[in-house]
């Protein structure tokens, strides 16, 4: 689900002037699927989030405010459609910031990655993402 005006896309447009944002209405969980183009094997995602509100001077928000990231899952696809169990899940901290996402195990040769969205700080569906990278397993 996505706001017409901030799709889905600018998620992954290596841009800091756009950003993805669900509708303010959504319900958790929130998914992305990224196609990658091809087989890659992840081993991280570099996360940025927009600050929806004025609190960009204040490095952590109060509880209940703000929609940054608190509980994830990430799942990996060769076809889009078969997605498995969980291969990373956990908790962000409720601060600015890149936040990476670790896959212990990589992600294999995987054309599609899922990032679902949990639950968020504010504890509503709103969900807003600035800016994702992938980042590659090393080695074998």
């Amino acid at each position: 689900s996505e706001e017409s005006a901030y799709p889905a896309s600018h998620a992954i447009d290596s841009t800091q002037d756009t950003y993805y944002s669900s509708p303010a209405d959504a319900k958790m969980p929130v998914e992305l699927t990224i196609n990658m183009g091809s087989s890659h094997n992840i081993a991280a995602i570099d996360l940025s989030q927009n600050e929806a509100r004025a609190l960009t001077t204040a490095r952590y928000c109060p509880e209940g405010e703000g929609t940054r990231i608190r509980n994830y899952e990430v799942y990996a696809s060769s076809d889009g459609s078969d997605w498995g169990s969980a291969l990373a899940s956990g908790t962000l901290e409720n601060e600015r910031g890149v936040k990476e996402i670790l896959v212990p195990q990589g992600t294999g040769n995987k054309q599609y990655i899922k990032l679902k969205i949990l639950s968020n700080y504010k504890g509503n569906g709103l969900v807003q993402i600035t800016n994702i990278d992938m980042i590659r397993k090393q080695g074998p």
